[in-house]
């Protein structure tokens, strides 16, 4: 009897020596799942960096008057009223550089006029504007082929109307060959071809 409660009770020892074990086991295991909530995490996205450099966008600008081939030219970013004269062919020999700043930049959209010889001295306007219609002829003038509405507005004679209609036609037809041509523009008969015949060229 005495033997058999010695083996009870070293049973009832082990039993619990192997529940205190597996408890421990248990317990450490659990442990070693946990996230250190603290630790830092990667990101494995890649954020754009601010410092990347934009490319602008081109310059777009009319060059017209005394240059060889007036239109629209597209330029880099941070030109130059020269970079828009040497695009249109260089400047010709009727104009006057003195003018104009061709050092200056440009912007987007802009219309750059560089004058003609012939219209450089501000005694050749009268008070509205206008070459006087006694102004004498020469060979260099405001050029039907090129000049903008407001270029041809300061012809006698030339309203905003007329200039406009003078623009659309050449845009229609063509350049004109010779300065009679204007007379196929509705409103400008002989008489006010006569009065601005001199201060015109086909340039």
């Amino acid at each position: 009897m005495h033997t058999t409660q010695q083996e009870r009770l070293l049973i009832i020892v082990l039993v619990v020596v192997i529940m205190i074990g597996s408890a421990i086991t248990i317990q450490r295991r659990s442990r070693g799942i946990i996230l250190n909530p603290d630790a830092p995490t990667q990101r494995t996205d890649q954020e754009p960096s601010d410092s990347e450099d934009t490319v602008p966008d081109p310059l777009v600008v009319h060059v017209t008057g005394a240059v060889v081939t007036g239109g629209v030219y597209v330029l880099p970013p941070d030109s130059r009223v020269m970079d828009a004269v040497e695009a249109a062919g260089g400047l010709t020999p009727e104009s006057d550089p003195q003018r104009i700043n061709l050092a200056a930049y440009i912007s987007d959209g802009q219309q750059i006029f560089v004058p003609y010889l012939s219209v450089s001295d501000g005694d050749d306007f009268n008070s509205s504007g206008k070459l006087p219609e006694n102004r004498p002829a020469s060979s260099a003038g405001i050029g039907i082929n090129t000049a903008s509405r407001s270029e041809l507005e300061q012809l006698p004679g030339i309203g905003p109307v007329l200039a406009g209609r003078i623009v659309d036609y050449r845009e229609t037809h063509g350049p004109f060959s010779e300065v009679d041509d204007l007379l196929n523009v509705n409103g400008i008969g002989p008489q006010k071809l006569e009065d601005i015949r001199g201060h015109v060229s086909l340039y």
